[in-house]
């Protein structure tokens, strides 16, 4: 899938931080984040978080943030089906950026695949602009 990446300067926002529970896996495997993933999370060099909406124990969203040398980054942020249009990926986003922004980390990225218009334009409305492009691709047979 044609994928492009995007970022912008940190800043300070408020967010909230969850421990790893087991709603949160729940959330993760709905949104199709396995285990694989997950344990790509847990390998994360720097500081990482998990960033949650909703009630302790019954999140409605969720995206984990790591900190790089350079810099942060976001990745698999899932709102809940029940929760979307309501402003969580925005207000995860801007946690996001707050969580960075108190790790020092001087910019935010993150990347989305061309096709989700959706939240390109979620992500361009918050101050991200295309930065590069790649391609996933995997072998057949």
């Amino acid at each position: 899938d044609p994928t492009r990446l995007m970022a912008r300067a940190t800043c300070a926002a408020p967010f909230h931080v969850a421990p790893p529970d087991h709603a949160i896996n729940a959330l993760f495997s709905e949104a199709g984040v396995g285990v694989e993933r997950r344990a790509v999370m847990s390998r994360a060099l720097g500081n990482s978080a998990v960033l949650t909406i909703g009630a302790p124990g019954t999140p409605r969203a969720a995206v984990f943030v790591a900190q790089g040398q350079a810099g942060a980054m976001f990745h698999a942020l899932y709102v809940a089906p029940a929760a979307r249009r309501s402003g969580v990926a925005r207000a995860l986003v801007t946690g996001c950026l707050g969580w960075a922004h108190g790790s020092r980390a001087p910019w935010l990225a993150l990347a989305v695949v061309e096709a989700n218009a959706p939240a390109i334009a979620l992500y361009a409305s918050l101050g991200f602009h295309p930065v590069g492009r790649y391609w996933y691709r995997t072998r057949r047979g």
